[in-house]
């Protein structure tokens, strides 16, 4: 297909926004090469709507399948293997990034409960584990080695700190803010635990599911909020984690550039 006619149906999508015409423009962007059909598995797992009709063409999905729960859903984020009879174009080479992202979208979404409930700004753990996804992103980096063993041991530090103030907390507040404080330590301990560092063991993606159920309501909420993060990366719209990061960073430059 040529570029032309992708760059046309392209146009088309975001002129009228519509899911039909995305889904066409996905399918043709793997049909062209540009883009991995792993990524349009991951996003349709993640039920991203036209990512699950563009699967209807590319890999004869059920239209209107759904996951029975939660524990099916994230056992498949878990292994990262959507489909073993399939596993030429699995999710499997994009699972590490798909568990990280997840976590943390999760203890995103829950750190307003979390800083209410305690009366003060929370998350630094946050800020820095995607300071650490971000480094090994940029692997071509000459300060990549140093730079992941010291905010691997500074993340290990802080979510040491997380947890004791989550638990010395006990259920003295209500259960929806203790289960948010859980949610925004057991991203950084999933972090941890990815890089190879010392974590707290039977603290990871499902226990933060389980935590962000108490918080969000519903596993179609808890859903949506990793989708929102998760989906968009997987497809190359935008990289929620690098944007914050990268965010910060300026914010922290600009008064030296001022001076």
């Amino acid at each position: 297909m040529s570029d032309e006619r992708l760059r046309e149906l392209e146009r088309r999508w975001k002129e009228t926004g519509a899911t039909q015409d995305e889904a066409a423009w996905l399918v043709a962007l793997v049909r062209a090469a540009h883009l991995e059909i792993g990524r349009v598995r991951l996003a349709a797992y993640f039920g991203h709507e036209a990512a699950v009709a563009a699967g209807v063409e590319l890999w004869q999905v059920k239209r209107g399948k759904r996951h029975r729960g939660l524990t099916d859903w994230i056992r498949g984020v878990e292994r990262a293997d959507l489909d073993p009879r399939e596993r030429a174009t699995s999710i499997s080479a994009l699972g590490f990034e798909a568990h990280v992202r997840t976590a943390i979208a999760l203890g995103r979404a829950a750190l307003p409960t979390w800083e209410v409930g305690v009366g003060s700004e929370q998350g630094q753990e946050l800020d820095l584990s995607e300071n650490l996804m971000r480094s090994v992103l940029d692997r071509s980096e000459a300060v990549f080695v140093q730079r992941v063993e010291s905010n691997l041991q500074a993340l290990q530090s802080l979510a040491f700190q997380a947890w004791r103030e989550v638990n010395a907390t006990g259920w003295d507040f209500e259960e929806a803010v203790h289960a948010a404080g859980s949610c925004v330590a057991t991203a950084a301990n999933t972090v941890i635990g990815l890089m190879g560092g010392d974590y707290y063991q039977g603290w990871g993606l499902r226990e933060s599911i389980d935590k962000a159920q108490v918080v969000f309501g519903s596993p179609a909420n808890v859903k949506n909020i990793a989708a929102r993060e998760v989906a968009p990366w997987a497809l190359g719209y935008s990289d929620p984690v690098r944007e914050r990061d990268e965010a910060r960073q300026q914010a922290t430059e600009a008064p030296l550039r001022d001076e």
